[in-house]
């Protein structure tokens, strides 16, 4: 199902690429890690909305507000350049 793939795919991009890279200073990396894992959980919330499994949705709108939260600092505390 798309949600669950989604859901999945958010938490592989957040644990697998962007806390390594946070790791490595790889803030590019980081930054575009966040940014798939946020457009995951959205999609997920999407298919959820049109009938899917709404179980996900609270889990997603939690990955979303993080990510947008992640993504904001980067923006304020990494040189543009680096993203």
């Amino acid at each position: 199902m798309v949600c669950t793939q989604r859901y999945d795919n958010a938490l592989y991009a957040l644990n697998m690429t962007a806390i390594p890279a946070f790791d490595e200073k790889n803030y590019y990396e980081a930054y575009h890690a966040v940014s798939i894992a946020g457009h995951c959980a959205t999609t997920c919330n999407d298919v959820c909305n049109e009938g899917g499994l709404t179980m996900f949705q609270q889990h997603n709108n939690e990955i979303y507000a993080f990510t947008s939260v992640v993504q904001s600092l980067l923006i304020k505390l990494v040189p543009a350049d680096q993203l």
